[in-house]
């Protein structure tokens, strides 16, 4: 098995070129969040089977996972539905050509955690703290302002998850930040 950012990766992803590395303070100009919504260490814009991809890398920390379950911790989907997220803006960002824009999901029209269909209580189900969760996002496509995104979400090698199609709108970041900022949401 291949090691990526200190994660296994499986096979199918051997054909990853990378193109450009993304630190925290990179990643930090492309997605609106911040600490601690804001999950991605580290990203790698890349090809794979000559289509555009990133690779995110989140460690899944206690704090992720507190109230989910006391007895048996683990990353709440909610939590990686939204690294799966921020992965798939980061490639619609890297992508496209109209900067400095933010993506912004709107859509996704599938989401599937998918585990050993023979034995539901396997360990490669579940993210756990201390876990490297690795997301790629596939470019589906886009017009305009609008792109769609697959991502995959790996532990250990593993497919846990997918979320199928996310589709994002490119908004600007000025025009966000003016109409935005100090609105009263009461």
């Amino acid at each position: 098995m291949r090691v990526f950012f200190n994660t296994e990766i499986p096979e199918s992803l051997n054909g990853f070129v990378c193109l450009k590395f993304l630190e925290k303070p990179s990643i930090k100009d492309i997605l609106p969040e911040r600490e601690p919504q804001l999950y991605i260490e580290r990203a790698v814009l890349g090809n794979i089977d000559n289509r555009k991809a990133v690779a995110a890398l989140t460690l899944v920390t206690p704090d992720m996972c507190t109230g989910h379950f006391d007895w048996f911790p683990i990353a709440p989907l909610a939590i990686l539905a939204q690294c799966a997220g921020q992965a798939g803006a980061i490639l619609v960002n890297l992508v496209s050509k109209n900067k400095p824009q933010i993506p912004l999901g709107v859509h996704v029209k599938d989401t599937k955690i998918i585990g050993d269909k023979n034995n539901v209580h396997s360990r490669k189900v579940f993210a756990v703290p201390g876990d490297n969760v690795l997301f790629i996002a596939f470019y589906k496509g886009g017009k305009f302002n609008f792109h769609k995104v697959t991502v995959e979400i790996y532990v250990k090698g593993s497919n846990i998850g997918k979320l199928e199609e996310i589709e994002y709108v490119l908004v600007d970041k000025e025009y966000l930040i003016k109409n935005l900022k100090g609105i009263d949401l009461s």
